[in-house]
């Protein structure tokens, strides 16, 4: 999924930031419509044939899902107190200045610390380029991550849930969340390494978290705001990591909190 690339055009939707808030460049760089994968993904060879996620025995209070993903009709805190005042209108100024600038950049595609990242203006038109995974053909709520860093004065958007291929077996993890600054989200991903990019290489760096590799794409501005994701090895599988204006530090936080007992 990715958020990144999936990855989502379109899937979520900002409630409280609902402003011009730039997320995702293949969707318009809008805020009130994204989503953190590719849908247009083409299957994998290799479907998976094992599950690691176990279904809850009921969904969440308020949780629907209308043959969509699972989402909570309002938000549910998850951590208490009051995320530091933030400038996110000045800190998306800043991003879209660098982001303007760095259009003239040449596309980035390559393979870093093992990941293999295409940029998704080339996988819009070519789809081969897209992640390969399973398609999902159903979501279960599910409890499979534990984050044992989460920024403070954050809600869920969505309960954690697994995509489910045709097979019966899970494709990724995800759960969104948001504060009154920001949208961030959290997945755990089964499919190949690859991920997306929307920048020139001179925003994609290999990175270490927690002893584990991958690849940061960006962040754009010296203050580390505005669009940023990584994707760093775990378990199985990898994680990915997305916001739309938090600053880069917070993903590496909540990157090394990440456990879990199942995968």
């Amino acid at each position: 999924m990715w958020p990144l690339g999936r990855r989502f055009c379109p899937w979520f939707v900002l409630p409280l930031v609902a402003a011009a808030l730039l997320l995702f460049g293949g969707c318009g760089d809008s805020a009130t419509e994204v989503e953190p994968r590719a849908s247009g993904a083409p299957a994998s060879t290799t479907p998976l044939d094992t599950d690691i996620a176990t279904p809850l025995r009921s969904p969440s209070p308020s949780a629907y899902t209308g043959g969509a993903p699972p989402r909570y009709e309002t938000l549910v805190p998850v951590v208490s107190g009051e995320y530091p005042p933030y400038d996110w209108p000045g800190a998306m100024t800043r991003y879209e200045q660098a982001l303007a600038a760095d259009a003239a950049r040449p596309r980035f595609s390559g393979t870093v610390n093992g990941f293999r990242v295409y940029d998704q203006r080339d996988a819009f038109d070519d789809p081969t380029l897209y992640q390969k995974e399973c398609p999902a053909v159903a979501f279960e709520e599910v409890k499979l991550l534990d984050f044992g860093y989460l920024p403070p004065g954050t809600y869920a958007r969505t309960p954690q849930y697994a995509a489910k291929c045709e097979d019966g077996s899970t494709t990724w993890v995800l759960q969104e969340f948001e504060n009154p600054y920001a949208w961030f989200a959290i997945s755990y991903e089964l499919g190949e390494k690859a991920v997306e990019t929307w920048v020139s290489g001179a925003y994609v760096r290999p990175i270490s978290v927690a002893g584990h590799n991958g690849v940061a794409i960006g962040p754009l501005t010296d203050d580390g705001d505005g669009r940023s994701a990584m994707a760093v090895d775990f378990a199985s599988g990898f994680l990915i990591l997305e916001t739309n204006t938090l600053p880069f530090y917070e993903l590496e936080k909540m990157a090394e909190g990440v456990t879990c007992a199942g995968c």
